[in-house]
């Protein structure tokens, strides 16, 4: 070995460096370089990967960081410093992390120079040109660059290193000719380095577009900075000898630094802090006793009946028991103690915290210590799916805390641990497929359209995810093809392959850091001890430099605080029903008191699909399956709970047929796994399961079977060989023959896949449960608990929309905004209706909310619209918030005429900011006199003047002074209000409460404004009973609706569209040529009358629906129209017969259906007069010129009232659902 590089970065430098870890370890291996140092930026993120994965390739990791130094002013300079052993490892840990934590700039994170003192056991190099020597030297400050060197030498001694690169740059000769000097000069040992920034010379492309993307630039950017060249790759001992062959001994050190740099950690070793205990009661012991302790309160509360309690002791004990005596032998006591804490430090702070979450609710000493609300021995939740005795890692609790204060727990957590010893963990956001296509074109200053529609093109599934390449070229090993149409395009286009030919090199590089939504480590020292940390702003909440995986390799263990909403939605809920029952006199409700056996919850809100707000239950087609399943006990929602999900779905079939058999015709794969699976009807659905096969069959401990389990999970060929053979002869011990045990072993095997980890169903069943009890008993409560979660914090309309609508179906009011009655929040009123919060009007906010609630509730009702502007208007309720106010008519029980409201708020305003001016005014001219002989304040009337200017009738003063003068108080008078232009009729006033509420809250415009203009639309069917016409056989149905969403399918060749009536929404397939064809009108509101495809389907409805027709609601008019009637009560005479002959000649045409009839209306003495009728072309002229010419209220149109008189134009057989039609044989359309 001749060489080894000192200066490598890797993706882990951010913003540059293109180099893979594996990639430059392998690089090295093949170059038989026996040792590679990492020196990324101002980072160590990828330091704990580096060293593992380099030793395991032979290769000696040297870990370093290169760092910015920052001088006292301001200016910056690199500095390389390597770990010379584990000491000095943790120095750079600590240096890191103080650059971030206390010098946190917003693009970088540099360390202070004077920081360079604390430095210990480390090698520094000088940092080359980007070094404060290198500086100097090009500064032509030769002898300023020799003092700073010989400052440095004599700080770290042979440790520092006098850096030579020769890396093709333009200031390569002037630098090298200083740093030899001064090198020689000072006797400093040079070493050899060369700035690795990317593998190959041909990534240089690559690698320069990565940086403009890191850093917001464009790639021919001519005043962009270019540090880099396409010399600065991974050069081979041999060319790096050939580059310092005139300077071997700069070679030769490179060699020495990697023989002094020697790092060991301890690595896979995790560390628990000590729980605080009582008295320094051994942690074991106190453990011992908190668990027992625990579990004689469970057993009291679950068993008050004490023949009943004593019965169960001994299965408890005993499980309990065994439990304690793995958890101590494992060494994990502590943990459980820590988690048992904060837990309860919540619950004592009324945090919601959830039942339990993943296998750790298999633990009866977590329900004991009250870590978790699910009793596992009921549900037969195995404590050997959590942690295995057969196999020791670390135990993992994954804790739901309310999503609002969850982060009330952290800084418990950090008290009582110290700031130094807890942190959230970071992660790493990559260059993902559709993302990088977008990032690249960007940095090549491509059109945002061209970029955006290649990168519309990629389309993947979550479920299975492949990589661009695979995407594109396809992938015959893994059974993936290529797509044919961005394949033809890379292949046709340069500008096409040229993005994507960079994407792919791309594509997977860490992008950004970010933090773990849950994850936080509590060390039993400082955290940089273990892991550097990082912060993403000035000033940020720090977290680790390491990811998840590798915090707990470098020692340190993990604690998840998830945030769970429905938390919080139990608990508010579980408030309004003990503030009820308090004002009541009723008994305090626990919600841990219920009976999960209660069949009224089972039949109203499972088993007939009320599922709207139910935990783990709700949508489409889950509430399908839980109709079908018919459930009627909490086993059954585990059972659903487990198999909904990608994979297990498809044998949700087979288990409803199972499940509708009697017990004594249910198939069992063997006879003694019936006690096993009878609780799931006779299929394997839990990993428990597939555990307890393994048991009874085979032999296998719980601890073994669990080990299996993850064997089958990774499918390694020859681990499932020799887990067959184990298996098989165990079965051969309990008399199961040959064939049979294989048999069984290739169907755990299937199911293996399947299953799913009973325990995480079986607490958040319970909790979904919880959520159906409330629904059913308390639905005011949990209305308006779930209606409040979508309004505090992030408003979510749509899901309000959802809600309100449920509300509806329950039968439970929902009344408007209302100034002097809503708060922020929804409210229950004395008469059970809920109230809706003005924080669910959109444009209104929580500062507007709250200053209109609290000044309420201080000062009392507002008295009229400018009794509350003068009291709070301005400031937070300023005019959008006034304007959604009066749309969502907030303001109808002062002022019902919105559109006069709305009109006025400018000037309405301007009043106000005249009010608040007269206000400050008057409070310095009415305050106490200095005088006693003060005449009296002379109060005059001023008011505001249609343009805004004041208007007073106060006369002009005289100039001059004069003793004891008079005081004037200035008393505003309100506004006249102007009338609008023009008032909202009813379809104005739902499309404005839409754009405020997010959804119309009324009523569908449908129904209060569209089928009332076709009187009544008769012809149509509502959506409600599309379902009845395809039961009894009917393909094809005429609807009318309002368009709410339209969702472009991916391929851009249609999209589902999702329509309302007031009846029922539903979703139907549209085709792209009738919908551009069309999209003038084809809009979110608009209104569409359509002939539909009714046809079978697997979805939940069971039939699908699909365009033939469709039409805008001036078509539907035409298309419906009957008669025309015109007139007034002279309808008869001469002038109005010239008249509406003037009219209707022009649209005769003796050959349509539809005419115009004049007449005299009915009175009470006569009846109606007919005068004569023309047969017309309808056209909306007509009606215009008709009503110009009679008035709006003396012409009235009829419609059809039986589909089969409705004549449709035909369909071009060829562009089916496109919008193109032939033309109609007795009706015309006009656009």
């Amino acid at each position: 070995m001749k060489f080894v590089h000192l200066k490598t970065q890797s993706e882990y430098s951010i913003t540059q460096g293109l180099n893979r870890l594996d990639d430059i370890i392998d690089k090295a291996k093949e170059n038989k370089m026996g040792a590679l140092a990492l020196t990324d930026v101002n980072g160590m993120f990828g330091s704990i990967n580096f060293y593992k994965d380099a030793r395991k390739a032979g290769i000696k990791p040297i870990v370093g960081v290169d760092f910015t130094v920052e001088q006292d002013d301001g200016n910056t300079y690199q500095l390389a410093v390597l770990a010379k052993n584990e000491a000095g490892y943790k120095s750079l840990i600590e240096l890191n992390s103080r650059a971030y934590t206390e010098n946190r700039k917003e693009s970088s994170a540099p360390i202070k120079e004077e920081w360079l003192a604390d430095l210990q056991n480390v090698i520094v190099l000088s940092g080359a040109k980007q070094g404060l020597i290198g500086q100097l030297i090009l500064q032509d400050k030769l002898e300023e660059a020799k003092e700073v060197a010989s400052q440095m030498k004599d700080f770290f001694g042979d440790d520092f290193y006098m850096e030579l690169q020769r890396d093709a740059s333009p200031e390569e000769e002037k630098y090298m000719d200083g740093a030899v000097s001064i090198s020689q000069d000072l006797q400093i040992a040079p070493v050899a380095t060369h700035p690795v920034m990317f593998l190959q010379s041909d990534d240089f492309v690559a690698h320069e577009t990565r940086y403009c993307i890191g850093n917001k630039e464009t790639l021919f950017n001519i005043k962009r900075k270019r540090p880099f060249n396409k010399d600065m790759y991974f050069k081979t001992q041999e060319e790096m000898e050939e580059l310092f062959s005139d300077i071997p001994v700069a070679l030769e050190n490179t060699i020495n630094i990697a023989k002094k740099c020697n790092i060991q950690l301890h690595l896979d070793e995790p560390k628990l802090p000590m729980f605080p205990t009582p008295n320094g009661i051994n942690s074991d012991d106190y453990f011992a006793q908190q668990a027992k302790d625990g579990l004689e309160e469970r057993l009291m509360e679950d068993f008050p009946n004490e023949e009943e309690r004593e019965q169960v002791r001994k299965r408890y004990e005993d499980r309990l028991e065994t439990e304690i005596k793995i958890i101590q032998k494992m060494g994990f006591p502590g943990y459980f103690l820590i988690v048992a804490d904060f837990i309860g430090w919540a619950k004592k702070n009324d945090i919601p915290v959830g039942t339990g979450r993943g296998s750790g609710a298999g633990s009866l000493v977590a329900y004991s210590m009250k870590i978790t609300d699910i009793d596992p021995l009921p549900y037969n939740l195995l404590f050997e799916r959590f942690l295995n005795p057969d196999r020791v890692s670390m135990p993992d609790f994954d804790i739901d805390f309310c999503q609002s204060r969850r982060g009330e727990v952290y800084e418990y957590v950090r008290e009582k641990y110290g700031v130094n010893a807890v942190s959230q963990i970071g992660t790493f956001g990559t260059m993902a497929a559709k993302a990088v296509i977008r990032d690249v074109g960007r940095a090549f200053d491509f059109n945002h359209d061209f970029m955006d529609t290649l990168a519309k093109m990629v389309v993947i599934k979550p479920n299975k995810p492949v990589t661009l390449k695979q995407f594109i070229f396809g992938d015959e090993e893994k059974g993936i093809e290529g797509d044919e149409k961005l394949l033809a395009r890379y292949n046709n286009e340069a500008d096409v392959k040229k993005l994507i030919d960079i994407a792919l090199r791309l594509e997977g590089l860490t992008k950004q850091v970010g933090t773990h939504a849950a994850g936080v480590v509590i060390s039993p020292t400082k955290v940089t001890e273990f892991s550097p940390l990082y912060t993403l702003e000035p000033g940020g909440s720090p977290s680790t430099q390491f990811a998840k995986e590798e915090v707990e390799i470098a020692g340190l263990v993990k604690f998840d605080f998830l945030g769970l909403r429905n938390l919080t939605i139990i608990k508010e809920t579980v408030d309004l029903i003990n503030e009820r029952n308090q004002k009541n006199g009723h008994e305090f409700f626990n919600i841990r008191k219920i009976n999960t056996d209660d069949q009224a919850v089972y039949q109203n809100i499972f088993s007939s699909g009320n599922t709207v707000g139910i935990f783990q239950f709700e949508g489409k087609g889950m509430t399908g399956v839980i109709q079908k399943a018919n459930p009627n006990k909490l086993g059954d929602l585990i059972a659903i709970n487990a198999l909904y999900r990608p994979g297990p779905m498809e044998i949700i079939p087979e288990w409803l047929a199972s499940k509708s058999l009697p017990e004594d015709k249910r198939p069992y794969p063997h006879p003694k796994l019936k006690e096993i699976l009878k609780e799931t009807y006779g299929f394997m659905i839990y990993q428990e399961q597939v555990m307890q096969c393994a048991q009874v069959i085979a032999g296998y401990s719980l601890g073994e079977a669990d080990l299996l389990r993850r064997a089958m999970g990774k499918k390694k060929p020859e681990e499932m060989k020799k887990q067959r053979e184990v298996f098989i002869k165990g079965a051969a011990k309990n008399n199961v023959d040959e064939n049979t045990a294989i048999e069984l072993f290739d169907l755990i095997e299937k199911f293996s896949g399947y299953g799913f980890n009973k325990s995480h169903a079986a607490a958040y069943s319970y909790i979904g449960f919880q959520t159906a009890y409330l629904k059913n008993y308390y639905p005011e409560e949990f209305l308006t608990a779930n209606l409040n979660s979508n309004t505090i914090g992030a408003l979510d309309t749509d899901k309000i929309a959802i809600l309100v609508n449920d509300a509806e179906k329950n039968n439970i009011e929902i009344l408007p905004p209302n100034i002097n009655a809503s708060n922020f929040t929804f409210n229950i009123e004395e008469n059970g209706k809920i109230r809706y919060g003005l924080g669910a009007v959109k444009g209104v906010g929580e500062k507007a909310a709250f200053s209109i609630q609290r000044d309420r509730e201080e000062k009392g009702p507002y008295v009229d619209f400018f009794d509350f502007l003068e009291r709070v208007g301005k400031g937070n309720v300023n005019k959008k918030v006034l304007e959604a106010l009066v749309k969502a008519g907030a303001f109808d029980t002062m002022e019902p005429n919105r559109a006069l409201l709305f009109e006025n708020i400018e000037l309405s305003l301007d009043y106000v900011t005249k009010f608040r001016k007269n206000q400050m005014t008057n409070v310095s001219v009415l305050g106490d006199s200095l005088f006693d002989d003060a005449p009296a304040p002379v109060v005059v009337q001023e008011q505001l003047g249609l343009d805004g200017e004041v208007v007073t009738d106060e006369k002009p003063k005289k100039k001059g002074l004069r003793k004891n003068k008079v005081k004037v108080v200035k008393e505003l008078v309100r506004p006249e209000f102007l009338q609008p232009k023009e008032d909202w009729n009813e379809l104005a006033l739902l499309k404005n409460e839409k754009s405020v509420f997010g959804y119309f809250f009324t009523d569908n415009p449908y129904q209060t404004y569209y089928a009332r203009e076709l009187d009544g639309f008769k012809v149509a069917t509502p959506l409600a009973e599309i379902k009845n016409e395809f039961d009894y056989g009917n393909t094809e149905v005429f609807v009318g609706a309002v368009i709410e969403e339209i969702n472009w399918w991916k391929s851009k060749k249609g999209a589902f569209v999702k329509i309302s009536d007031g009846t029922s929404t539903t979703e139907m397939r549209m085709f792209a040529d009738f919908l551009n064809d069309n999209k003038d009108w084809l809009k979110p509101d608009s209104f569409i009358s359509m002939k539909m495809k009714i046809q079978p389907d697997d979805n939940e409805n069971g039939y699908s629906l699909s365009l033939i027709q469709g039409f805008s609601f001036d078509q539907t008019k035409q298309l419906t129209l009957n008669k025309i009637f015109v007139g007034n009560n002279e309808a008869d005479t001469q002038d109005n017969v010239d008249k509406f002959l003037d009219v209707c000649k022009k649209y005769e045409n003796r050959d349509s259906e539809n005419s115009v009839i004049l007449c005299v209306p009915a009175t009470n003495t006569s009846k109606t007069k007919k005068v004569m009728e023309i047969n017309v072309k309808v056209e909306n002229a007509l009606f215009d010129e008709l009503k110009g010419a009679f008035g709006n209220d003396w012409v009235k149109a009829t419609f059809k009232k039986d589909i089969d008189k409705v004549v449709f134009p035909d369909v071009n057989n060829k562009k089916k659902n496109k919008g193109n039609y032939s033309k109609p044989k007795r009706s015309s359309f006009s656009n």
